[in-house]
């Protein structure tokens, strides 16, 4: 059964995770979530420290997938689709989260059979708060990460504006809600669930 689930849209940077574990600690819109972090999924895997039944070959390439900053394409979603599987096998929340993953138009077809995605919430944030957010770890999620370093960066935003963003227009034709909130470099995620709440009212997830 798929399960209903927010996407959280939003350069490097703009404060997904953090948002995503808090809405996983305190809830929205009356239902409990489980925060589904891709980038820590695939992290973590490709560290050996996570068992998704992946092999000696897949965990290297994913650990190039991670150097390198690109995205999973069509010919290497199985990769998702065996975190996603272990993740859904290990959680029983009501509702999820969605954090770097869909990424793109493909992606987001290849989620359909795991998630139904009924709000699409884009973090708005220009590539000069981008820096000075992971510059002074803002979101205080940074400390661990070793892909903040200027040139990944730069392609990271790149990919997000070429692939990622049009993600909004085309869930909006979809009929799915896009909720848009501007991101400071001081924005917390008790700031951005209160403008949420405001804009959305008592949205029915």
């Amino acid at each position: 059964m798929k399960k209903p689930a927010i996407l959280l849209i939003g350069p490097t940077g703009s404060g997904k995770t953090p948002l995503g574990e808090y809405i996983a600690a305190k809830g929205l819109f009356k239902k409990h979530f489980s925060h589904f972090d891709f980038g820590e999924l695939l992290r973590t895997t490709a560290a050996g420290t996570r068992a998704c039944d992946l092999s000696a070959a897949d965990i290297r390439r994913l650990q190039d997938i991670l150097d390198s900053g690109a995205l999973l394409e069509k010919e290497t979603f199985y990769l998702a689709e065996r975190i996603i599987s272990h993740f859904n096998a290990t959680t029983a929340a009501e509702a999820v989260v969605l954090n770097g993953l869909p990424r793109h138009q493909q992606q987001a077809q290849d989620v359909s059979p795991w998630f139904d995605i009924r709000l699409v919430v884009r973090l708005q944030c220009d590539a000069q708060t981008v820096v000075d957010r992971i510059q002074t770890n803002a979101g205080r999620d940074r400390t661990s990460r070793v892909d903040d370093h200027v040139t990944l960066i730069e392609k990271k935003l790149a990919i997000f504006d070429s692939r990622t963003a049009p993600l909004c227009d085309w869930f909006t034709t979809k009929g799915v809600a896009v909720a848009e909130v501007s991101v400071k470099v001081d924005t917390q995620p008790e700031n951005i669930v209160a403008c949420l709440e405001e804009k959305m009212g008592d949205f029915a997830l």
